[in-house]
């Protein structure tokens, strides 16, 4: 047995045509530790120039090459190496020098070949590991065509790649090849979903989309995001991690307590004559008149069957009676008066009326008295001095 680390630089094959027996190991327990997936073989340059895959077993960590009639079918020197490959990886060991020497019965007569279906199966293989070795290294990739076909691609299913920051061959899943390519084409395109809400817009139509109209988009399509998070967050039914109410309870809730204004009637009779559609709660105005002349608005809510009165309002800002006492020409100071003289006690100090009228009769009176005497008294006075006068006169004509 070899060991893959420490090879020697030539190994006995064995005599020409010699045939299954005998058999070469090698220990390839480091490959089988690192690659337990790979493929594990042997590549052999046979002295007469053919190249071929030499039959082997891998047995646990052993790679054991059975010597087969053909590996010793040419006597002279070739070459072999050990190999580990997969879809991603190819990895050599150090040539060999092989011998085969000649025997009695090595005449130089026609040198077997593999078995055909191993022939097929070394040109196969011999031409993909050409490839790796010519583009592999470089960023290549493996060959392909010959792989076995297949239409149905899993989520879980692996495709090779070259890692250019890596500078090396990698695989990935399908799955994150559609996620990369979704993440991809949605900075190009408005989703099928959004699309249908934003048919309605005119814009949508155009050939061409602004910017301002790209920018509508996105703020729609912002919107649009922020109403179907909200709406995940609440569930069916409340929960104790979860208080937000129910949908079911929050849709009845709305439908029953939302008011419609129906309009406004002449009269009740037309009110309740009204056609058109009417729900819980929705409410209208009837014209009316109250008992002070002036002209209200009653309304009325429908209960689901009838319409019901609940209050009514006044459409002028003052009673009849509040407009009499603004335009009677009353001030604030005349108001003040008013009051102090209705606090208790506040006339103790003033007559009557009745007394003052008695009062002003008197002195009517007693006036029309004194008006009567000075007449006379002055009337009293002329005549004296009438009289005088006269009396002087008489004198003089004494004299």
């Amino acid at each position: 047995m070899y060991s893959l680390s420490c090879l020697p630089s030539s190994i006995f094959v064995g005599r020409q045509d010699e045939k299954n027996y005998r058999t070469i190991e090698f220990d390839v327990s480091e490959w089988v530790a690192k690659f337990p997936q790979a493929n594990i073989y042997i590549a052999a340059y046979r002295p007469d120039g053919y190249i071929y895959l030499p039959e082997v077993e891998l047995a646990g960590d052993k790679l054991i090459w059975h010597v087969s009639e053909a590996d010793a079918a040419a006597p002279g020197n070739g070459e072999i190496e050990l190999r580990v490959a997969d879809s991603f990886l190819l990895g050599k060991s150090q040539k060999v020098v092989t011998m085969v020497t000649t025997s009695i019965s090595g005449n130089g007569g026609s040198v077997p070949v593999p078995p055909p279906d191993w022939t097929e199966e070394a040109a196969a293989l011999d031409a993909r590991v050409t490839y790796l070795e010519e583009h592999g290294s470089g960023g290549g990739g493996m060959d392909i065509h010959a792989l076995q076909p297949e239409d149905n691609i899993e989520d879980a299913d692996e495709t090779p790649f070259y890692d250019a920051s890596a500078a090396a061959q990698r695989k990935t899943t399908w799955a994150n090849v559609k996620a990369k390519l979704k993440a991809y084409f949605d900075t190009l395109y408005v989703g099928a979903s959004a699309l249908v809400g934003y048919a309605t817009q005119a814009w949508v139509q155009a050939s061409y989309r602004t910017a301002a109209a790209q920018n509508a988009i996105d703020a729609q399509k912002a919107a649009a995001s922020d109403v179907e998070a909200i709406e995940a967050l609440i569930p069916t039914a409340a929960t104790a991690s979860n208080q937000l109410a129910d949908k079911a309870f929050v849709n009845s809730t709305v439908g029953t307590n939302t008011a419609i204004f129906r309009g406004t009637f002449n009269s009740l009779a037309e009110l309740q004559a009204y056609a058109g559609e009417k729900t819980n709660n929705d409410y209208a105005f009837v014209i009316g008149t109250d008992t002070s002349g002036n002209t209200v608005y009653n309304r009325y809510k429908y209960n689901g069957s009838t319409w019901v009165f609940e209050y009514a309002l006044n459409n002028s800002s003052f009673t009849a009676t509040q407009w009499a006492a603004i335009q009677s020409g009353i001030t604030s100071g005349d108001v003040a008066l008013i009051q102090t003289a209705l606090q208790p006690g506040a006339l103790d100090d003033y007559a009557l009326k009745s007394d003052l009228d008695d009062y002003v009769s008197k002195d009517e009176t007693e006036e029309a008295e004194q008006i009567e005497i000075d007449s006379t008294i002055t009337e009293g006075s002329a005549n004296l001095i009438t009289s005088g006068a006269v009396f002087a006169a008489i004198g003089d004509v004494e004299a």
